[in-house]
């Protein structure tokens, strides 16, 4: 404006062309994004010296659990995870024992009790009082290595998804090593029958489909279900997940279960659940209520405690004689 009124001015007097006042113009137009851009420099600086220092604080904070120095013991398939008279959020007096080649799912009338569970095994949370121990060795003994490599846990009511492709996220439960394999190829795939992923499979090659940023090109369906195959896939010693089958509907819902714990049958194996169509399908059912365990047995000898029916909202069987 600036420009325009003064070289008018000039124009009105004599001093100026208007050839130059389109000059002039033009030359204020060019000059609006390098100043814009350089007014943005310092609000670009501003944000990225206060992330700068929140990430430093993340990277010096001490662990929240403590590291341990174990190296643990036991191969692949031998191990169990044991909760012994486990006091944490949501939990009293908690006891709950899994053997390495056991599929247990535990139906908790509180969601957060069923978190904590979760994140005990994980070991991102630490009991206040009782012992949680993978086979023999207490795990706040283990190293954090250690644990991370042994039990594998995942939320995956909401899965975390690698943006990329399918297979992207599939290589994140191997080795780089693995990745090499030529055999790699065929076990993504079988991992996807597993997780009844029919549509992506129908595609030319499933494992180069683009799942877009946290997979938001995908159904949340099909991320839980790519969730799914993908722990499946590590093959870990202990694999805990928390309401795998949350958002399938009851027919993929029971292919998925079928296929999940047969897949796990041999190793131990913690599903957290309050889906009918999962819990039928495990070897034994824990009910969780006020933080502790009311019932164990298998599904249908549970389905006599009338809070576990209305848990899963079933009719409660009459006791037999």
């Amino acid at each position: 404006a600036i420009v325009l009124a003064v070289a008018g001015r000039l124009a009105i007097d004599g001093d100026l062309e208007p050839g130059d006042i389109v000059a002039f113009t033009g030359l204020a137009t060019f000059l609006a994004i390098p100043f814009r851009t350089i007014a943005e420099l310092f609000i670009t600086w501003a944000g990225g010296i206060a992330s700068a220092r929140r990430l430093d604080e993340l990277l010096q904070a001490p662990h929240r659990v403590a590291a341990g120095g174990g190296a643990g013991g036991g191969s692949n398939g031998s191990l169990g995870l044991h909760f012994e008279a486990v006091e944490a959020p949501g939990l009293q007096q908690f006891d709950l024992s899994i053997g390495a080649d056991e599929v247990v799912g535990v139906a908790s009338a509180d969601p957060d009790a069923a978190t904590t569970i979760l994140r005990l095994a994980a070991r991102h949370l630490a009991p206040t009082a009782g012992t949680v121990r993978l086979g023999h060795t207490d795990l706040g003994d283990l190293r954090l290595d250690v644990v991370r490599g042994t039990v594998l846990v995942d939320d995956a009511s909401q899965p975390w998804l690698r943006p990329g492709t399918v297979g992207d996220n599939l290589d994140l439960a191997i080795t780089p090593h693995e990745c090499d394999d030529p055999a790699r190829h065929a076990e993504h795939l079988a991992a996807l029958r597993l997780a009844a992923l029919d549509e992506l499979l129908e595609r030319d090659d499933p494992l180069d489909v683009l799942i877009g940023s946290r997979g938001l090109r995908l159904s949340g369906g099909q991320r839980q279900r790519l969730a799914v195959a993908r722990s499946v896939r590590a093959d870990s010693a202990v694999l805990a997940l928390l309401d795998p089958t949350s958002a399938l509907d009851s027919v993929t819902e029971s292919r998925v279960a079928a296929a999940l714990v047969d897949a796990r049958r041999n190793r131990c194996t913690l599903l957290l659940t309050t889906s009918p169509a999962v819990l039928a399908r495990c070897d034994r059912v824990v009910f969780v209520s006020d933080g502790a365990v009311v019932a164990d047995g298998t599904h249908a000898e549970i389905l006599h405690e009338p809070e576990y029916a209305a848990l899963l909202g079933a009719t409660p069987l009459e006791p037999r004689a």
